[in-house]
């Protein structure tokens, strides 16, 4: 489910989707998705709906909600991440890793062992 709302929201900043239906089919979405099922869905269709309220309102313009939209639509979820074992050792060390965050211009996200 998270894809198919990263999908639609990249329909709509490449102008392919009207606002209204965006908005629409994300409220419509968040009515089925079940929190317990589908936290992460959940969340990520809250916090798009939240940004077009934002721009809704007045309080952002149409290009902030644009990149708030792609960062949302670009942001990577990991699950549990793989052991790491070392060549010099036969350590496995458990990485932590940090949400994605976009980074300058390049727009690419890198993900962050703690």
């Amino acid at each position: 489910m998270e894809k198919r709302i990263r999908q639609r929201l990249i329909r709509y900043v490449r102008g392919r989707l009207p606002l209204p239906d965006l908005h629409m089919w994300l409220v419509e979405l968040t009515w089925e998705l079940n929190e317990e099922a589908q936290p992460k869905s959940l969340q990520l269709a809250h916090a798009a709906i939240l940004a077009i309220a934002e721009y809704e309102h007045g309080d952002i313009s149409v290009t902030n909600l644009h990149q708030r939209l792609l960062a949302l639509a670009q942001t990577a979820s990991f699950g549990t991440p793989p052991p790491i074992v070392t060549a010099a050792s036969s350590i496995t060390q458990e990485a932590r890793w940090v949400p994605a965050q976009l980074v300058a211009a390049g727009r690419r996200s890198e993900a962050v062992p703690a």
